[in-house]
C-alpha cells in the first residue's frame, strides 16, 4: 500500500476533477492509516492544486495550510511549496502584502530560484 500512496499523491499529474479527488481521498486515507504525516502533507498540497485549478480556492488554501503546518515541523525545507501556493491564493484575493510575507518565509525555508521568481512576480504585480 505504501508504494500506492507514493504514486497516487501525484495523481493530479494524470487525472483531474472527480477522478483526481477519488485518488486523493484514497491516498489521504492510506497516509493517515499508516501515520505517514509527510505523505499526508504532500497529498494535501497536491490536492490543493487541483482544488485551486477547479476554482475551489478556499478549500485549496485550507489544504495548503494543513500541509504547511505538517511540513514546517517535519521537513522544514519542503514547507516552501505550500507557502508558495498560499501566496498565490492571497494574490488572487488581492492580499499582496500577505502574499509577500508567505513568499519571504518560503524563501527563508528554501532558498531556491523558484522562490526568487515568485517573489519577483509578486513585487512586479504590485508596482
Amino acid at each position: 500500500m505504501l508504494p500506492t500512496c507514493y504514486l497516487l499523491r501525484n495523481c493530479n499529474q494524470f487525472y483531474t476533477g472527480d477522478k483526481a479527488e477519488e485518488f486523493f481521498l484514497l491516498t489521504l486515507n492510506i497516509a493517515r492509516e499508516h501515520k505517514l504525516s509527510t505523505d499526508e502533507a504532500y497529498v494535501l498540497n497536491n490536492w490543493g492544486l487541483e482544488l485551486f485549478r477547479t476554482g475551489k480556492r478556499e478549500d485549496a488554501y485550507k489544504n495548503f495550510k494543513i500541509s504547511y503546518d505538517i511540513l514546517i515541523d517535519q521537513k522544514f525545507h519542503k514547507a516552501s511549496y505550500p507557502l508558495n501556493n498560499m501566496a498565490i491564493c492571497e494574490m488572487f484575493k488581492g492580499n499582496f502584502n500577505q502574499a509577500i510575507e508567505f513568499l519571504s518565509e518560503a524563501y527563508y525555508v528554501n532558498q531556491s530560484n523558484y522562490n526568487n521568481l515568485q517573489k519577483f512576480i509578486s513585487w512586479y504585480t504590485i508596482k
